[in-house]
């Protein structure tokens, strides 16, 4: 694993196309100083907070093919034949990202941002889309002690209409002009 992410963990199955791929989670996560208090829900006296940035993403094969040139190509029109397909390794294509807030002192969740890229998926109310949601917010409820999680409103790259019904459908509820809320419940 590279350096720069802490964390690469499976986080469920999407369909690309007609091709059912294994997505996967890296995050970086870190304790950074806050220090704005310009967060979408207020969070009074606090100093750090954990950065959750994650990449989400699957794996591709990668094959080298050796092939024999024919020496008669102008007379048979055959340029060559394979003659062997071997799987030299794997390379990661990124379709997403996600980012997420803890507040230790508060016990609270932002989960900030968690989206495919566009030609992956167009709208939240996607499946693939709310699987990954559900990932990511299963990943961070799980990792981090937290009574509630925040999100905000809206997302700039979805309509706006579609990612309230998309945040109601996943059991959040208006908070404030800015943010939507869950209690999380771990019995």
């Amino acid at each position: 694993m590279e350096e720069f992410w802490n964390i690469d963990v499976r986080f469920g199955k999407i369909k690309i196309g007609s091709v059912e791929k294994e997505i996967r989670l890296k995050v970086h996560e870190f304790l950074e100083e806050y220090y704005l208090n310009a967060e979408i829900v207020e969070i009074p006296n606090v100093n750090y907070r954990t950065h959750v940035l994650g990449k989400i993403y699957y794996k591709d094969p990668v094959y080298t093919i050796s092939i024999s040139l024919n020496p008669d190509y102008s007379r048979t029109g055959v340029i060559g034949k394979v003659e062997s397909v071997e799987k030299v390794s794997e390379r990661e294509i990124e379709i997403g990202r996600a980012r997420a807030f803890y507040y230790d002192e508060h016990r609270t969740l932002i989960l900030w941002e968690c989206y495919l890229h566009k030609e992956i998926c167009k709208t939240p109310l996607d499946n693939n889309f709310r699987t990954v949601w559900r990932g990511f917010e299963k990943f961070i409820i799980d990792k981090y002690p937290a009574n509630v999680i925040f999100t905000p409103s809206w997302e700039p790259l979805y309509d706006n209409k579609e990612w309230v019904e998309f945040l109601e459908s996943e059991g959040y509820s208006r908070y404030n002009k800015l943010a939507f809320f869950k209690k999380i419940d771990k019995s």
